[in-house]
């Protein structure tokens, strides 16, 4: 059975994933093989490059940037992105799925991540490669406090 998320109001596929209870959104597996393709494509020679994920859908442009700051500035609207830095490995969809859905609570609470005119292309909302520092994010912007 498929349930609807009641933050994005995506169906979840109904597989189990410890982390998702009621499966994986259809926008997170998406921006998982965004960022896949590039890795299978090229291997190594992505690593460090970024690829623009937009929020709605988990779509991309198809585009591997060189810097942040490209992919940010090749966008119609920067705000619609999230931006993923490609890793010396695959993105799983679970963290597709935790990656989307805090870029999509920063937005909402006005955190403005993107810049076309820093050098870097803004912000970067996650640092942390483990699973429960991404987690604790998640939980304070769920509750609706400010993080810190």
């Amino acid at each position: 059975m498929r349930m609807r998320d009641p933050y994005s109001g995506e169906e979840r596929d109904g597989e189990f994933c410890q982390h998702h209870p009621g499966g994986h959104l259809d926008s997170s597996k998406r921006c998982a093989d965004n960022v896949n393709l590039h890795w299978a494509a090229i291997g190594y020679g992505s690593v460090g490059k970024w690829v623009a994920i937009r929020l709605r859908d988990g779509s991309s442009d198809g585009v591997l940037y060189d810097s942040k700051r490209d992919a940010v500035r090749h966008q119609f609207d920067e705000f619609l992105c999230a931006y993923v830095r490609l890793i010396g490995m695959q993105m799983p969809v679970c963290e597709a799925e935790t990656y989307l859905e805090t870029h999509r609570r920063l937005y909402d609470r006005g955190f403005r991540l993107a810049d076309p005119d820093n050098k870097s292309g803004g912000r970067q909302a996650l640092t942390s490669n483990r699973r429960e520092d991404r987690e604790r994010v998640l939980r304070i912007l769920r509750a609706g406090r400010a993080a810190g």
